[in-house]
């Protein structure tokens, strides 16, 4: 049984492509995670708008950054990766909540809509 184990090559472009990519993406967490970290009056909107207490703002900011050097750094790129999904599925799990209401309106709406429509012909 062969032990060796070899890396797959990859083209400088595709390389290249990864690393922009990523530090593109480094970048934005890097700014929200600051941005969230402040006491802007527009973060504290947020943060009231969504529920939360403006208290929390720092300690998500402080996460959000911890869990974006984790994804930055090659070794621990994985576990930052599996953080960051959790991270940004809570904040979409957030968004999903507060504006479920609304969404259901929404759909009710359109298809009562297309309802009217078929039921015209």
């Amino acid at each position: 049984m062969q032990t060796d184990t070899q890396a797959a090559s990859v083209s400088k472009k595709r390389l290249w492509a990864g690393r922009i990519i990523s530090g593109l993406l480094v970048l934005f967490l890097l700014f929200n995670g600051a941005m969230a970290s402040t006491n802007l009056p527009s973060v504290k909107q947020g943060f009231a708008h969504l529920g939360y207490p403006e208290s929390l703002g720092f300690t998500i900011g402080t996460l959000l950054l911890a869990c974006t050097a984790l994804y930055a750094i090659p070794r621990t790129s994985v576990l930052g990766a599996i953080l960051l999904t959790g991270y940004l599925g809570g904040a979409t799990a957030s968004q999903r909540a507060h504006r479920r209401s609304t969404l259901l309106r929404t759909g009710r709406s359109r298809r009562a809509g297309l309802g009217r429509t078929f039921l015209a012909r």
